[in-house]
C-alpha cells in the first residue's frame, strides 16, 4: 500500500520540496495507475494539471472524479485512487500534504473527540466526508503548479514561507475543499490521547500498520505505543486485532457476505492470517464460525 506523503516523497523520480509544515510533490505518469491502494497520513489536496484522477474511499462508496484543473481532496485513512489518461498524453498533479497543526492555525480544532474500544469501534470511514472534488480557478492552479519549482529554486526563508501560506488559504477559500480538511481535524483535540482515539475510531478497520496509524496521529512508533497503552489499557496490536476480530464476528452473524470480503471489510490484508488469526480467537475458522451460528436454536 503506498503511503501518502511519504512513499511519494523519498521518491527520486518524483521532485518534491518540504517547506513550514507543507509537502509538495510533483507527480507526472506517463501510462495510466488503475486501482491503486493508498493511505494518506495527513490532509492531502492534489490539484490535477492534466488527465483524470478518481478516487474512492471505502466499500461500496462513490468514485469521484477530479479532472484537469480541479482539486481533490483526499482526507487521512485509506483510498484507492487511479491516475487517467482520458484526453492527455500524461497525467500530471501538484500534491500538497499539509500538517495538521499548520490546518490548526488557519481553521482551529473541529467537533469534539471520537471515542472507541474494542468491543465498539466506529464504523470504517464514511465515504461521503472521506474526499472532496473542488473546480479551482486558473490562478490557484498556476499558484499551485509553480510552488514545487519555488520552493526548490527560491532561496529566501521568508519568500518560501509565505509562498506556502498563500497556497494553503488559497485553497480553503473553496468551501469543498475547507469542508474536507475541516472534517479530518474533527475529533483531533488537544492531547495525544485526543487523537489517537480520534484516529483509531474512524480507521481501526482500515488496512494500516502500527507505524502507518503513528504517522497519522503525528508520532514516532514508540510514543505511539506508550501513548496508546496510556489511552486503552492495552498494546495496540492486541486492541487493534480484537476490534477487528469482533467486528468479523458480528460480519459473519449479520449477513451473507463471503469470508474474503469480511477479511477485507475488517482491515486484515491477508486472507489466511484473518483465519488463523479467527480460528485462535474463536476456536473455529470464520466459515465453521458462520455456519454454527445458522444452526443455532
Amino acid at each position: 500500500m503506498l503511503d501518502i506523503p511519504d512513499d511519494l516523497h523519498v521518491d527520486p523520480g518524483r521532485p518534491s520540496a518540504q517547506s513550514d509544515g507543507v509537502t509538495v510533490i510533483d507527480y507526472v505518469a506517463d501510462s495510466a495507475t488503475l486501482a491503486m491502494h493508498v493511505v494518506v497520513t495527513r490532509p492531502t489536496i492534489v490539484f490535477v494539471h492534466e488527465g483524470l484522477k478518481e478516487l474512492s474511499s471505502g466499500p461500496g462508496s462513490a468514485t469521484l472524479s477530479g479532472p484537469a484543473g480541479h482539486a481533490v481532496v483526499m482526507r487521512s485513512g485509506t483510498h484507492v485512487m487511479s491516475d487517467l489518461l482520458p484526453t492527455s498524453r500524461r497525467y500530471r498533479s501538484t500534491i500538497v500534504s499539509i500538517d495538521r497543526d499548520v490546518l490548526e492555525a488557519v481553521l482551529g480544532v473541529g467537533a469534539p473527540n471520537d471515542t472507541a474500544s474494542p468491543n465498539d469501534a466506529a464504523s470504517p470511514n464514511d465515504a461521503a466526508a472521506a474526499a472532496a472534488v473542488a473546480m479551482i480557478d486558473d490562478d490557484l492552479a498556476s499558484m499551485a503548479d509553480g510552488l514545487r519549482a519555488r520552493l526548490t529554486h527560491d532561496h529566501d526563508a521568508l519568500d518560501r514561507t509565505l509562498a506556502v501560506k498563500n497556497l494553503v488559504v488559497s485553497s480553503l477559500l473553496h468551501r469543498p475543499i475547507r469542508e474536507a480538511v475541516a472534517a479530518d481535524l474533527a475529533g483531533w483535540g488537544p492531547t495525544p490521547h485526543d487523537r489517537i482515539r480520534s484516529i483509531i475510531g474512524r480507521h481501526v478497520y482500515s488496512p494500516l500498520s502500527l507505524a502507518q496509524y503513528a504517522s497519522m496521529c503525528a508520532m514516532s512508533l514508540s510514543t505511539f505505543k506508550r501513548r496508546f497503552v496510556e489511552t486503552y489499557g492495552s498494546a495496540p496490536g492486541r486492541w487493534i486485532v480484537e476490534a477487528r476480530l469482533g467486528h468479523a464476528a458480528s460480519l459473519l452473524a449479520a449477513d451473507g457476505r463471503s469470508v474474503t470480503d469480511v477479511c477485507n471489510d475488517c482491515g486484515f490484508g491477508d486472507l489466511s492470517n484473518f483465519i488463523r488469526t479467527f480460528k485462535q480467537h474463536h476456536g473455529v475458522p470464520p466459515s465453521v464460525y458462520r455456519t454454527q451460528l445458522r444452526g443455532a436454536p
